[in-house]
């Protein structure tokens, strides 16, 4: 039961960030501002870790499973990407490396502003 509570209020969590995103307009997907607001309603202790770590816990376990429907979506279109593979990997490999360098600023960054 705790389990299907938890499932229940990530749902609800994500709904109403939608609903946010949607009716002020916002620039930012209702799934991201859902994450920014789980990460607030923990930070703040408004809610427990405790409360949704069994469900958030499965669905890392099951992470893998998310990405099966893209990848059977790219192999589909093999024939229509075909011609665009080498500038599909080298965009692939320079957003990884932004990513990757942007993500290690905002840790160092955030690391200093603790100590």
């Amino acid at each position: 039961m705790k389990f299907i509570l938890q499932g229940i209020l990530i749902v609800v969590l994500l709904r109403v960030s939608e609903f946010i995103s949607e009716f002020f307009r916002l620039p930012i997907p209702g799934s991201l501002l859902g994450m920014i607001i789980l990460f607030l309603l923990l930070e703040t202790k408004v809610l427990k870790l405790d409360f949704i770590s069994d469900f958030g816990n499965v669905m890392l376990k099951h992470l893998g499973f998310f990405f099966i429907p893209p990848a059977v979506s790219l192999m589909v279109s093999y024939g229509i990407v075909k011609g665009s593979i080498m500038k599909m990997l080298i965009i692939l490999v320079v957003s990884l490396f932004i990513v990757m360098g942007v993500t290690g600023k905002v840790v160092d960054r955030i690391l200093k502003e603790d100590h």
